[in-house]
């Protein structure tokens, strides 16, 4: 499951399968991932896969032994290779390696190694400043390998875990319109197509504030919310947007360069993300767009979740 929100604490109390507590994240996402380890069975499981993560997006690891007990112990029976020692509070800890990561990988039970330690977990995904990934005891069994493969050798292709509820705009569209569109649904990527429906190109939302003049003072994350939704008046997005706001988004939005089919193997969708540094590739059949696929995507099928 991919979470943000209240509805996190109830699926990491509730889930049997590994719940990332998602929040925004730059492009090439994740492109360095952290992960609690102290030998017990959770950490274990959360290790092996932060591992296949961290080889399907070619991002580096690093692993932390939090707290007094486990740091002391650490070096005699991980067997981690390059594991940080901090002998703070597992939750102080783990939160503090979130500043320069982006991904934070923990076993559901805990780090501390008391015998009921879900809240250390749900603490940590609450409280870092990044993406966290909470990983259930068995999901490192149930799931496939992580290169794409079943042991069984059946491959898993891209139309298996692509994301196929992708909204659309037309390439007439004024951007300023599809802004409305793209914020007030909280939408993180819009498909931009032709008449004839063929895809025009991807726009993600930090790519259409990117378009806003550069004068204007603020933030979309100060402007002032209802029910959790950004409101603006027609004012405002004209004054963020200013003249290229009554342009087509069709001149606005680049052609994707890379682009895969739904027969594509989802091992060759992660080393294209790797590669591209992008957050998500384009999905088509012929010309015309059937889904996206993304580091998310790829990170249910390394918890042992497909669509």
């Amino acid at each position: 499951s991919v979470v943000s929100g209240d509805v996190a604490g109830h699926l990491l109390h509730r889930a049997s399968t590994a719940v990332l507590v998602a929040r925004p994240a730059p492009t090439g996402w994740p492109a360095r991932i952290v992960v609690g380890v102290d030998g017990s069975e959770p950490a274990a499981g959360a290790l092996q896969l932060a591992r296949d993560v961290a080889a399907q997006v070619d991002a580096p690891l690093l692993p932390v032994a939090a707290g007094e007990a486990t740091a002391t112990a650490s070096r005699d029976r991980l067997e981690v290779p390059g594991t940080q020692l901090d002998r703070r509070p597992p939750v102080e800890a783990l939160v503090a390696t979130t500043a320069p990561a982006d991904l934070l990988v923990v076993g559901r039970r805990g780090l501390s190694g008391l015998s009921s330690l879900g809240s250390v977990s749900e603490r940590v995904a609450h409280a870092a400043g990044c993406s966290v990934l909470v990983v259930h005891a068995g999901s490192a069994r149930r799931r496939p390998a992580a290169d794409g493969h079943s042991k069984g050798g059946a491959a898993v292709r891209v139309g298996e875990v692509m994301s196929c509820d992708v909204e659309s705009v037309f390439a007439d569209w004024r951007l300023v319109d599809v802004a409305r569109v793209v914020l007030e649904r909280g939408l993180e990527v819009v498909a931009v197509r032709d008449p004839s429906g063929e895809l025009r190109g991807l726009l993600t939302v930090d790519e259409l504030l990117g378009l806003g003049d550069a004068h204007v003072p603020g933030t979309p994350l100060r402007w002032p919310r209802f029910l959790g939704k950004p409101i603006w008046s027609e004012a405002e997005l004209a004054e963020f947007f200013g003249a290229a706001g009554a342009r087509p988004v069709g001149e606005l939005v680049q052609p994707p360069r890379v682009a895969l089919g739904e027969d594509d193997m989802a091992f060759h969708a992660a080393e294209l993300l790797a590669e591209q540094r992008v957050p998500r590739l384009p999905v088509l059949r012929g010309r015309h767009l059937v889904g996206v696929v993304s580091a998310a995507d790829l990170l249910r099928l390394a918890a042992g979740g497909r669509r």
